[in-house]
């Protein structure tokens, strides 16, 4: 089962429908289909190419989770809402383009992707724009997702949780003085990251809400330039 062509007479991709499927290498999901399943394609691990048909409106929790082989995806003009973890952990995946109508990306949507270097999002999509190869919420400030090229931009409120997750390339980082908080395990896993420029005071960092485990675990110590001083992380 190298490639699957779905017919045009389905409607949905149940939850778990193609979960673990190792031979699959490619799937053509036809425009008919409305809906993709929770954990639909989890763990097809040499999944390589995924055609979204123009009618796919949702993608569920996990759909692609840990799709390690899958390396670019665009997101038709249909789709309005991404579950959580959706696309988490697909470590080959090297682009992401998000159109207009996306007004719902969950939580780690593409958390662990550590590949990627491209994210873009129209122009005209109400709810998040792209910048310095970042996703951001418009109303709240909240950068959801970062990746191997970004560049935290100025007036940025905070980093959402895993936003830079397993990004093993990322080295050093730059961090506006307007960010509050971080999220939990924003930077996990990041293990060459060796210094963090803050364009605050190290009174403004400690002010800083830090969730659980926001820098990586499994490397030594790195440190936090601050610009009245150095801080040990």
């Amino acid at each position: 089962m190298k490639s699957v062509t779905l017919g045009n007479g389905v409607k949905s991709i149940g939850e778990v429908a193609f979960c673990g499927c190792d031979a699959l290498m490619s799937i053509d999901i036809p425009d008919s289909v409305v809906s993709i399943g929770d954990s639909a394609f989890c763990y097809c691990r040499n999944l390589t190419s995924v055609t979204i048909g123009n009618g796919v409106m949702s993608i569920g929790n996990s759909a692609f989770e840990s799709c390690h082989s899958l390396t670019g995806v665009t997101i038709p003009d249909s789709v309005v809402s991404i579950g959580d973890s959706a696309f988490r952990y697909c470590d080959s995946l090297v682009s992401i383009t998000i159109s207009d109508a996306l007004t719902s990306i969950g939580k780690e949507a593409f958390s662990g992707c550590n590949s990627l270097n491209s994210i873009s999002v129209a122009s005209e999509n109400p709810v998040y724009y792209s910048d310095e190869n970042c996703i951001i919420e418009r109303r709240s400030k909240i950068l959801i997702q970062g990746c191997n090229n970004s560049i935290i931009p100025q007036g940025i409120i905070a980093i959402a949780e895993g936003a830079f997750r397993d990004f093993d390339s990322l080295t050093s980082i730059t961090i506006p003085d307007s960010i509050t908080s971080i999220g939990k395990e924003a930077f996990e896993d990041c293990s060459n990251l060796r210094s963090i420029t803050f364009e605050g005071t190290v009174a403004q960092w400690n002010s800083i809400q830090l969730g659980d485990s926001w820098g990586d675990t499994h490397t030594s110590i790195f440190k936090i330039i601050c610009s009245d001083g150095i801080i040990s992380a």
